[in-house]
């Protein structure tokens, strides 16, 4: 097998309601740790904590976040009555509903999803 053939791709993550195990029509797009938007991220949120507090649980969790590069509103799915336009800000937002969060946790630990074959 030739090893350089061996590169991570982003990855379409469906929210998936918590009681019906259905999507809810929220789709994420998620990139790999190696991804050089998560690096830039992560570095940016470690040098902070250098600066002074350690890694927080807020911290911990933008760490997370970072790895969510865009997304899809599909269907009727909402947030507060729109379909909000990707950025960082409304992705923290939308993160404080716990399906959103656990299907980013769960993507991020995934490694073998974000590689074809």
């Amino acid at each position: 097998m030739d090893l350089s053939t061996l590169v991570p791709v982003e990855r379409t993550v469906d929210v998936l309601h918590p009681k019906t195990n259905q999507p809810t029509g929220l789709q994420l797009t998620v990139a790999h740790e190696s991804d050089p938007r998560v690096m830039e991220a992560a570095r940016r949120i470690y040098d902070e904590a250098r600066a002074g507090g350690g890694i927080d649980a807020d911290r911990g969790r933008r760490l997370t976040m970072a790895h969510v590069v865009g997304w899809n509103w599909t269907g009727d799915a909402q947030f507060k009555g729109e379909r909000p336009e990707f950025t960082q800000e409304k992705l923290a937002e939308v993160c404080n509903v716990p399906p959103v969060a656990a299907a980013i946790f769960k993507a991020v630990n995934d490694d073998a999803g974000f590689y074809k074959g």
